[in-house]
């Protein structure tokens, strides 16, 4: 009989993040589901970004609009008792966790048994109810709901300044800026001899894939979902997005799996970045890096046949996508039944061939491998520098601009309670949840191999 291997799995986290609370809860979940070893890192986040160069999401407004409401709907979803901070720059910024961290470090090192129990009640005390994290006593407290010994948390207390645990928190934080980290939560998945670094607590089901294991949801035993009523659904998408097409094809698959009316609109991602006062994630040398090994994972996972681009700067940033936006536009107006098609061709010239979408020749072959007619493509590409194709795809930059949307791909459902805005390929879970449908996965009539 074969022997079982065992993958290691590290989380970097700070209890500053309310991401990484979600990440630990489902790494703990699972801890007795899937064959890993699971070993806990904390390190200190504000370290990190200072290193990477990262912003915080919450300088860009529009980015924290969004966090509010995601953060709500994760915890939800991951069923962690989370609530708002009433002033999230206050708590996260000014006071800062490095001491909450160092009490950890210490933990990690005197008591190790106790880190998973006093790291979950530091996030109820900043996460649930508003307490403070940095005071001595506060400290305490929360190692004592913890159930851990007055002894072994004055022991650790008196650690704090301590040159050994100050130096073991940077070592730390360190490893996780080696292995790329550029946030939290940082997860290194160790397979096959090889650390593969994921970012987020929306990777898992890529992280199960990779481990040959089986993602069930936050829960290894999801609950069970009804039939809900038909819904509207908006995709706001740009081709010179890669991510977008993985969402692009999710909800082309799921149109009839789910009971939503799916809306594609067009719109150009250069204008949704101005005005948000958003940066491409490739001005972040460590986010470059992990985009590219992050974008070959959803591919494969998404099953869509996507190829990095040799010169990303040069075609996504010099050249960019505006001529091609608007002819998707002029098609969404005149000819909206090749918008799929069309889109869908457009993305593979510039994520699967490293062919131009700018030139009209370019926007003619796309069109043609679409199956689209001859007049029909001369009259788009007539129409897409009329005054009423630009305003139109100036009007739905703005429309999901005025959504909240910072980056592609946007996605807006329609709910009972009214619009919510949902960025990013890795949210449908939270999507289906929103609608009262089941999520089976980029591929609904696959069946899982795992």
């Amino acid at each position: 009989m074969a022997a079982i291997v065992r993958t290691k799995v590290e989380l970097f986290y700070d209890v500053v993040s309310p991401y990484s609370w979600f990440g630990f809860e489902a790494l703990c979940r699972y801890r007795t589901h899937w064959k890993m070893d699971l070993v806990l890192r904390p390190f200190f986040l504000g370290g990190v970004m200072k290193e990477s160069g990262n912003r915080p999401p919450m300088m860009v407004p529009s980015k924290l609009l969004y966090m509010q409401k995601d953060l709500l709907r994760n915890a939800a979803y991951f069923g962690v008792p989370l609530k708002l901070i009433e002033d999230p720059f206050h708590v996260m910024i000014e006071k800062g966790t490095v001491k909450a961290q160092r009490f950890l470090t210490a933990i990690g090192d005197k008591h190790p048994e106790h880190l998973e129990g006093v790291s979950r009640e530091l996030w109820k005390r900043i996460w649930s109810r508003g307490e403070d994290i940095v005071e001595d006593e506060n400290l305490h407290l929360a190692a004592k709901a913890a159930n851990m010994k007055d002894v072994h948390i004055q022991e650790c207390l008196k650690l704090l300044n301590d040159s050994s645990v100050k130096l073991a928190l940077k070592k730390s934080t360190e490893a996780a800026i080696e292995y790329g980290a550029f946030g939290a939560p940082t997860i290194i998945v160790h397979s096959k001899g090889h650390p593969e670094i994921f970012f987020g607590s929306d990777r898992f089901p890529i992280i199960a894939q990779i481990m040959n294991e089986e993602w069930k949801g936050p829960s290894p035993e999801p609950k069970k979902m009804t039939s809900s009523p038909r819904i509207k659904v908006e995709l706001y998408y740009d081709v010179v997005s890669p991510y977008t097409w993985f969402g692009f094809e999710v909800l082309c698959r799921y149109r009839h799996h789910w009971n939503m009316d799916l809306v594609l609109r067009p719109f150009f991602l250069g204008g949704v970045m101005k005005a948000s006062g958003n940066k491409p994630p490739m001005t972040v040398a460590s986010k470059g890096m992990y985009m590219q090994k992050d974008i070959q994972r959803s591919a494969e996972y998404f099953k869509v046949d996507l190829k990095l681009i040799e010169d990303p700067y040069n075609v996504l940033v010099q050249k960019g996508s505006l001529r091609a936006m608007r002819f998707l536009t002029a098609i969404n107006l005149h000819c909206p039944q090749y918008l799929e098609s069309v889109s869908r061709e457009l993305w593979r010239r510039i994520w699967s061939k490293g062919e131009d979408i700018v030139a009209d020749d370019s926007l003619i072959m796309a069109a043609k491998e679409a199956k689209m007619e001859e007049n029909d493509i001369k009259e788009c590409l007539s129409k897409m520098d009329d005054s009423g194709t630009k305003d139109a795809l100036k009007m739905a930059t703005e429309q999901a601009v005025d959504y909240g949307a910072f980056g592609a791909p946007t996605i807006v459902v329609h709910a009972k309670e009214g619009p919510e805005m949902f960025f990013g390929s890795d949210r449908f879970p939270l999507v289906a949840q929103m609608m009262n449908e089941d999520w089976k996965g980029p591929v609904p009539d696959q069946k899982s191999k795992l």
